[in-house]
């Protein structure tokens, strides 16, 4: 069955009338977005040039958390820009090639993730909501490993570039961590920070923090827990806001603990 609709008021969908004239998607289980670029504000070459803008600077971590889309590609004019991701096991890597300058990057991380329960309440009603929450630390092959999945020949190293993710990246949320982090958290309005005066919010966190922790012994068993890696965790000169303090607080507790 084909259903089509429209989003009005930002979230509300409405039924709307199939359009002949306009191509329809040729894949069984596919779905076509149409925007009309109708903005009484905006002019439809500023909205076009915006939105090629963005996309032109896309980079390959937006796909680093999601969890069913696996590539991207995206063209304008005769520039096509493809994003794809691989798993073995926790590691992830990430690529971004441009075939109108003929130009590729490769990332790669050590990606933790799980779908943990929270209590909340909703319309006056307490349930339990299933949300996904994942952690990544950012690799670096090490001089003369061969990129083959084999944990010994990767390092990790700090990422300092919009490691928030709501599923894809926050673009304005600033947590001075060097690793990344994702949660299902409510975002502002503008989908690009978390709020912070949602209750879920502080407690998706806190499964965040659980997860690092538990991530610990999987880097353990791989040769990841040296002093290089230290340097990856927050530390009293990091100026954490919020909720962030409490990956410090734990880290030193479980390092406290292991050297005692």
């Amino acid at each position: 069955v084909d259903w089509h609709f429209k989003i009005k008021d930002l979230v509300v969908p409405a039924a709307v009338a199939v359009d002949n004239q306009q191509p329809q998607t040729s894949d069984l289980y596919g779905t076509t977005f149409r925007f009309p670029l109708d903005c009484r504000t905006k002019s439809l070459k500023a909205a076009y040039d915006e939105i090629c803008s963005g996309l032109n600077v896309l980079s390959a971590r937006a796909i680093l958390f999601l969890q069913h889309i696996e590539e991207i590609s995206i063209r304008i004019g005769n520039r096509h820009i493809l994003l794809k991701r691989s798993l073995n096991g926790n590691l992830i890597t990430l690529s971004r090639e441009v075939e109108g300058d003929g130009t590729a990057s490769l990332m790669r991380f050590l990606r933790f993730v799980k779908e943990v329960e929270i209590n909340t309440d909703e319309d006056g009603s307490s349930i339990v909501k299933k949300l996904p929450i994942g952690l990544a630390y950012l690799l670096s092959l090490k001089e003369g490993g061969a990129d083959d999945g084999d944990m010994s020949h990767y390092s990790i190293v700090p990422s300092y570039d919009k490691n928030v993710f709501i599923y894809f990246p926050a673009e304005k949320e600033l947590s001075n961590l060097r690793f990344c982090i994702h949660g299902a958290f409510a975002p502002t309005v503008n989908r690009d920070s978390i709020r912070t005066d949602d209750r879920d919010n502080s407690t998706l966190m806190g499964k965040l923090v659980e997860l690092q922790k538990d991530s610990f012994e999987f880097l353990k068993r791989n040769g990841f827990l040296t002093t290089d890696f230290l340097a990856i965790l927050p530390n009293s000169g990091d100026n954490l806001a919020g909720g962030y303090k409490e990956f410090q607080k734990m880290a030193q507790k479980v390092f406290r603990d292991l050297v005692c």
